[in-house]
């Protein structure tokens, strides 16, 4: 389930932004118990969702993106982690942000139409439950 971005994965003047904010914030504190500490500050941090300032990666560009993963010896050991840096919305400083243990992700595609990354939109943090 998705709550900022819609199911396309955009949330280009998603119509219902405030109530969808307040279900995200509802999904993050049933699931505090569960979620990493340091993603659920951050996921609920004054300043991550707020546009006005300036550490807010929304509408940000993307510089770099590194997608890393640890070996191990067995597919199953091995661990995925993301790191990249954007330079800011208000283009006067930089923003690194690390995923050290990432499960899932996506991209958007690029197209002769849209030769770059564009703005960074939002991050959702969700809890998946690996059935194994």
């Amino acid at each position: 389930m998705v709550f900022i971005l819609s199911d396309d994965g955009r949330d280009d003047e998603y119509p219902e932004a405030e109530r969808a904010f307040e279900r995200y914030q509802t999904y993050l504190a049933e699931n505090q118990a569960v979620f990493p500490p340091r993603a659920y500050e951050l996921a609920t941090s004054d300043w991550f969702y707020h546009t006005r300032d300036h550490r807010c990666p929304h509408d940000a560009w993307l510089e770099s993106l590194q997608v890393l993963e640890r070996p191990g010896s067995q597919p199953r050991q091995r661990s995925c982690s993301i790191a990249l840096r954007l330079l800011g919305a208000y283009k006067d400083g930089h923003i690194e942000i690390r995923y050290p243990t990432v499960y899932a992700y996506s991209l958007r595609e690029l197209s002769p139409d849209a030769p770059s990354h564009g703005d960074w939109r939002y991050d959702e943090f969700r809890i998946s439950i690996a059935v194994t």
